[in-house]
């Protein structure tokens, strides 16, 4: 004979079951043991840095995951990414974090921003993310080897340092004259910080370029010289979310970031590698969900594998010819007949196609000068660029395309 059901019985037993889903195990983090020296600033960190992303969850998350490296931008989001971040920071042990800010306008290219501007921007920079300081304060994108010696950015950070409101100095770059960029700010004296492009698809040469083969040599040097170096963009399309199939274990883009929850094993795979350089202390990532922070711990926290370069060069042929390499040699822009910043244009298309970042990609498409943006493409009858492209891509047709995607709602 059956018993009859208890109902307090039944309520104890599901309490029970919900107490034993509570205690289920936490996921992976990255633990202390994890962590990394970078350079001679002596900070220790974790070897994945969590950068650009739309909402505060997966920064968030990073932070919960044992990630205590984060990047940010006064660019990024129009500064509201500063706010994203602010968020993540909040209640938190500040100085177990190691936070580095990027600035480019009228630094990168032009050089017209003045010690006064820079200074006051750092301020804005340090009140949208709720803190004294930064760690690192770093010249983003640098495109002309002189703003590495720009007299208004050195004092700038000379000023903030002596204040206390930034503690190292760093560059950035993924331009077409990488090797002279970097080349530069190994040889200066005043760099504690380089964030560069750098991937696996070619035995440590980049995309589309065994022109650069004094990348390594030049990492190594650093290193030497004690300068903390980061990677960023290190894949092709810097996600090609979408663009690749058959690439992964079922069929689905190893990395694709739009269909969220599927495989990131290219990208960890490219991570491990770059990570098994010694003289690269970390390698940052787009934050867009969960996903992608389970793919920065897994990477950070595994070895590098035999099988890493193969799945590499996999992905890197299913996607190219897909989007511009980032960084590219740019023959395209020598063969343009009013030589726009193509390898620009088109990253800021990415970022749109690719990331999902529309607003993102309009922000900075609309600081292009109107000389500089791809509306002269629109009546251009030359076929130089598309001639040009080591990639083979339709340089014009895309060039074309862009420009109505991010103009007109840039002027809305």
């Amino acid at each position: 004979m059956r018993e009859p059901v208890n109902p307090r019985r039944r309520f104890l037993k599901m309490l029970g079951a919900t107490a034993a889903a509570a205690a289920a195990p936490a996921p992976p983090r990255i633990g202390p043991e994890h962590y990394v020296t970078l350079g001679r600033t002596g900070v220790r960190v974790s070897p994945v840095a969590a950068g650009l992303a739309l909402k505060a969850d997966p920064l968030i998350a990073s932070a919960d995951a044992g990630i205590n490296d984060f990047a940010t931008a006064e660019k990024y989001l129009n500064g509201q990414h500063n706010r994203l971040l602010a968020q993540a920071l909040k209640g938190r042990d500040r100085k177990s974090i190691f936070v580095s800010a990027k600035f480019q306008d009228g630094l990168q290219n032009e050089l017209s921003a003045t010690t006064e501007q820079i200074v006051d921007r750092v301020y804005k920079c340090l009140e949208r993310l709720g803190t004294d300081y930064i760690d690192g304060m770093l010249i983003h994108n640098v495109q002309r080897v002189e703003a590495l010696d720009n007299p208004a950015w050195l004092k700038a950070y000379e000023r903030l340092k002596a204040d206390g409101k930034v503690r190292f100095l760093g560059a950035s770059t993924h331009d077409p004259k990488l090797a002279d960029i970097v080349a530069r700010i190994v040889a200066s004296d005043r760099y504690d910080l380089m964030l560069l492009s750098y991937n696996p698809t070619t035995e440590g040469n980049l995309y589309g370029s065994p022109g650069w083969p004094q990348i390594p040599k030049l990492l190594d040097q650093a290193a030497a010289k004690g300068i903390g170096v980061a990677t960023m963009k290190i894949m092709i399309g810097a996600v090609a979310a979408g663009v690749a199939k058959g690439v992964g274990p079922d069929g689905i883009d190893p990395n694709d970031i739009v269909a969220r929850g599927k495989y990131l094993d290219a990208r960890i795979a490219a991570t491990r590698w770059v990570l098994s350089n010694r003289s690269v202390r970390v390698v940052q990532y787009t934050m867009t969900g969960p996903e992608t922070v389970a793919a920065a711990v897994e990477a950070a926290t595994t070895r590098a594998r035999s099988a890493d370069v193969a799945l590499a060069r996999r992905y890197d042929a299913a996607v190219r010819g897909s989007g511009c390499p980032i960084p590219c040699p740019a023959p395209c822009v020598g063969a343009c007949p009013v030589r726009l910043p193509i390898p620009d244009v088109l990253r800021f298309r990415m970022y749109a196609d690719q990331f999902g970042m529309v607003d993102q990609a309009r922000l900075e498409y609309a600081d292009l000068a109107p000389s500089r943006n791809a509306r002269a493409c629109l009546e251009c009858t030359s076929q130089a660029c598309v001639a040009a492209c080591p990639e083979g891509l339709p340089v014009k047709r895309l060039m074309r395309s862009t420009h109505p995607m991010l103009a007109q709602a840039s002027r809305a």
